[in-house]
This record gives C-alpha cells, structure tokens and sequence, in this order.
C-alpha cells in the first residue's frame, strides 16, 4: 500500500493539533508538515506535493475556502478537504464550488480515514459512515413515486431499527411534507442562503425517521450540493432515502451513482410501461450495475391485459417486488398525512412495502408476509 503524503493547513493552533493527532492515526498517511499560514501554504504545497491537503476552516472564514479555491485552480486534481469544527450550509456550498472534495464537520479519526480512504482506493478499515442510499425514481410524475418513498423509509425504520432519513428532492412533484404532514419551515438549500447551520433543514417525524426538504417548488437543486448532503447524510443516517427529481440532470446523476439500489415504480398501463423504460435508459447511460435496479409493480394488472410477467418480458428484467393496488386506501393516507404503513399497517399496500424494504436491507423473514387473525394468529397471504 502506498504511503499518502498530506499537509496540514489551520490558523488556529488549538484546532490544529487536533487535526493532527487524528492524521497520525491513519497509517496510510504521511503528515509532512503542519502550518497556521494561509497566506504561505499555496508556495508550500506547490514545493512539496503532497496527495491531499487537509485545510482547517472557522467562523468567519479565515481565508480557509480562497486558499482551497488557488489551489484547485493552480493544481488541478489535488485533493483538497476542509475540515471545521462548525459551518453554516453556504459555507459548504463556497467550498464545494472552490474545488474541494469534501467537507467535514467535527470528524472523529475514523471517519477522517474513512473519506481519505476513499479519495486515496484504499479500502477502509470499518464502514464508518457508510449509510446506504435507496433511490425511489421514475422520469414522469403519477406513478406513486413519493408516497413509495414515504412508506419505504418508515418500513425500513421500523424493520431494521436503523437510522432513516428521507429526502425529497422531486420539487415539482414529490410534496413528501404533504405525505408526511412535517412542514418544515425551511429546506436545504434554504438554509444555504441565508446561511444557518444545515440541521436547520432536518424535520422529524413521528415515526422515528427524518425528512429533508432540499428545496421548494420546481427549483432544481445543484449537482455540488445534491453530492455534498448524500455525503453528509450519510455519515449521519444508516439509510438514506431518496424521493429522486424526474427531470434529467446532473444532480439526478449523482443521485443514482450513489444509489446502492434504485426501486422504479411501474404502474400496469402503458404510460407506466414508456415511464419504466425511459428510466431504465436513463439508469443505464450512469452505468450502473444491474443488480441495483429494483422494479415495483403497482397492482395485478390492467384492462389490457398488461400483467407484471409481461413488464417484465417487455424490459428484459426481473420484477423485484408486487405491491397491491389500493388506490382508496393510498388516497386516504395522503388526505390524512398518515403513510398507510403506520394507519393500516395490515393492508396490502403496507405488507408489500414491508417485504420489499425487508429485501432492499438483507433481512430474511421469519415467517412468511401475513395479515393479523383472529386472536392473535396469522393468516397467510
């Protein structure tokens, strides 16, 4: 394993001791030296070549992100991270467009390894901060997209025990505060512009897991901070869900690449047949593996004769899960703002969604899915 050689960049001598005692716990890292000046480490850098350099970055900037941003523009390529000990989101934002590759909030020496390990191919000693991210996605709006990533970020809650975090990104059409009746008073990149600390933009719910509203209406968010908050959910949340933007652009993108599965929603009609279609094309130009891809079918069939078997045909890929169609009992959720995992948690609807997240973790039923009985035992579906 190659030796990684790293310089330490922090104004503030407390702070920089501490950055450097969590380097010298990595024992693929090589600290060649530490400074407290902004003004004399670009010549530093330029002279030494390390493979990262590590700048510290305070309230207010101290000069931390300008250095970062000459850098990135004088040596192309160069691995720069800032670390902090507190940031409002618009810093995060300057510093992403600066050039630096990530930004790290209080990090403990594990997780500083983890992301150098990442940055350097060297694979990590433990998964820390390693939270997955499931992407609920499909390129036209009436496919049940929301309410599926609603109900799939409870139901993982609740199977796993886990930390979840839910996040709407479909501005023009996801509305998950509506699914969820959480209104949060600001979103992400909300916060970002007026610069408040970032967990102004976590909303809880009663549920146990956490919305993220990313912004509001059909404003698009960019591809730098749609990277910048799955990483730093990631870190916080074992699974990250994602209520994904139809249209097509480079944050979708990202998105999808940092998907450890992508579940596509098929409704049995032929809009829902050219919907499936056009995101399996778009999921394949990311390239990503197969086996990430997850289609859902909603319902039995259509007047058509459209069945899940002939989806499946058609797109020349398995279908992973079928959920039941109950379009009264999804309807009656949404008015209540009650996801039909919590409000009829024996229906079909939340039996599927239950089996599918139970999938979608590695968990293998103890039985198999069934309705609550008469007293006590269970009918089997």
């Amino acid at each position: 394993m190659n030796t990684k050689r790293v310089i330490l960049v922090d104004a503030n001598p407390d702070r920089r001791a501490i950055w450097r005692a969590h380097i010298l716990q990595i024992p693929f890292c090589q600290l060649l030296t530490d400074v407290g000046d902004m003004g004399g480490a670009a010549a530093l850098v330029r002279e030494l070549r390390p493979d990262f350099v590590l700048i510290g970055h305070e309230l207010p900037d101290s000069g931390g992100i300008h250095l970062a941003r000459r850098l990135s523009q004088e040596m192309p390529g160069l691995p720069i991270l800032v670390l902090a000990a507190e940031a409002r989101c618009e810093d995060v934002l300057q510093a992403l467009r600066a050039g630096v590759r990530d930004f790290l909030i209080k990090p403990s020496p594990h997780e500083l390894r983890a992301v150098l390990a990442r940055l350097a191919h060297v694979a990590p000693a433990e998964p820390v901060g390693a939270g997955r991210v499931i992407t609920v996605f499909s390129p036209k709006g009436g496919t049940g997209q929301t309410s599926l990533a609603a109900n799939m970020a409870i139901g993982l809650h609740q199977e796993t025990g886990l930390k979840v975090a839910v996040v709407d990104l479909n501005g023009r059409h996801g509305q998950l505060d509506l699914q969820l009746d959480v209104y949060p008073p600001c979103s992400w990149l909300e916060a970002a512009g007026k610069g408040l600390p970032w967990e102004q933009a976590l909303h809880p719910h009663r549920s146990g897991i956490t919305l993220v509203l990313a912004s509001r209406g059909a404003e698009s968010v960019p591809a730098d901070a749609v990277q910048h908050l799955l990483q730093t959910l990631c870190r916080r949340y074992d699974y990250v869900v994602i209520d994904a933007d139809h249209r097509a652009h480079p944050g979708t993108g990202r998105v999808l690449q940092a998907s450890a599965a992508v579940v596509v929603p098929i409704r049995l009609d032929l809009g829902g047949l050219r919907a499936a279609q056009l995101a399996m094309q778009i999921v394949q130009e990311q390239q990503l593996p197969t086996e990430r891809l997850r289609l859902v079918t909603l319902g039995a069939g259509s007047p058509a004769g459209l069945t899940a078997t002939a989806v499946s045909e058609i797109l020349k890929h398995p279908i992973a899960n079928r959920l039941a169609d109950d379009p009264v009992g999804s309807s009656a959720a949404i008015d209540r703002g009650v996801p039909y995992v919590l409000g009829d948690p024996d229906g079909p609807l939340a039996v599927g969604v239950r089996r599918l997240v139970r999938d979608l973790a590695g968990l293998t039923p103890v039985v198999p899915p069934a309705v609550r009985g008469l007293h006590g035992f269970r009918l089997w579906l």
